[in-house]
């Protein structure tokens, strides 16, 4: 069997296992350029009637997804994990170029300590949203290496922080990289920032040593509830509960299978439009 048809085959089982690959084998059969013809989609959302589905074409990218520059809009699933793009947790946003890692590829992104900024906004300032929050607000313990720190002083976000960070927030985390991952079938909470956890990964989030245990900023962030139909980063249709027919997204957020469903500026993150940074 030829390499391109084997994998086409394997990325076709593994999104209809997923519960995302309705039509799948149709769409492997036929060219993408036609698959993806601006006459086949009519609502103008990059899927024929808005159908929140991810299908692959010849080459392994998403039909109907608008390819964007990085690694996390491109379409393609870059680290070979059957997750593509907002479905990575690997991906903070659109602007992340490495999705096999919790870093973002942006220069000078995720290096401040132990006071984090707004983990998604692509920069480690807080001049642009206000965020400074300690670490050790969020971590079980405080390792001597980020002392000094003072609980009263350090912990509570500001109002401009939350103005400017919540919304660009992927949805199971909180402002500073403190999210509720999808490991296997488990969901651990763990800080994924780069500059806490530098060897943090996805194949780690259950070594402690690694991916501490947190919990999130109760003020500034976005959960997630796989028991109310919310997508968790790295969780699919397949890992919600039988009662649910599809993703949903809290309050007016709409559900998305790629960027090409959301309005502009953007992103599909955990199965939901996400608002980019401003």
């Amino acid at each position: 069997m030829p390499q391109s048809t084997l994998a086409r085959g394997i990325a076709c089982v593994i999104l209809t296992t997923l519960g995302l690959g309705a039509g799948c084998g149709d769409d492997l059969a036929r060219p993408p350029d036609a698959a993806v013809d601006a006459g086949e989609r009519p609502d103008g959302r990059g899927a024929l009637d808005g159908a929140l589905e991810l299908r692959v074409d010849d080459a392994g990218a998403l039909l109907g997804c608008l390819p964007g520059p990085t690694q996390c809009s491109n379409c393609v699933d870059d680290d070979g994990d059957g997750r593509f793009d907002g479905f990575d947790p690997g991906c903070s946003s659109a602007f992340d170029d490495r999705e096999a890692s919790f870093t973002s590829g942006v220069p000078g992104d995720h290096q401040e300590s132990p006071r984090l900024d707004c983990f998604f906004d692509g920069n480690s300032v807080a001049g642009d949203d206000g965020c400074r929050v300690h670490a050790c607000c969020l971590l079980a313990t405080c390792p001597a290496a980020l002392q000094p720190f003072d609980a009263a002083r350090d912990c509570t976000p500001s109002a401009r922080c939350v103005a400017t960070c919540q919304r660009a927030t992927v949805q199971g985390c909180d402002c500073f990289g403190c999210c509720r991952i999808a490991d296997g079938a488990t969901l651990r909470t763990v800080l994924v920032h780069p500059a806490i956890a530098p060897r943090c990964d996805e194949q780690s989030l259950g070594d402690p040593a690694r991916c501490p245990p947190c919990t999130p900023a109760p003020t500034c962030g976005r959960p997630c509830d796989p028991a109310a139909c919310q997508l968790c980063p790295g969780q699919t249709a397949a890992d919600l509960p039988p009662s649910c027919a599809a993703w949903s997204c809290p309050g007016a957020t709409a559900p998305c299978a790629f960027a090409d469903q959301c309005a502009a500026g953007e992103a599909c993150a955990s199965g939901c439009c996400t608002p980019g940074f401003e």
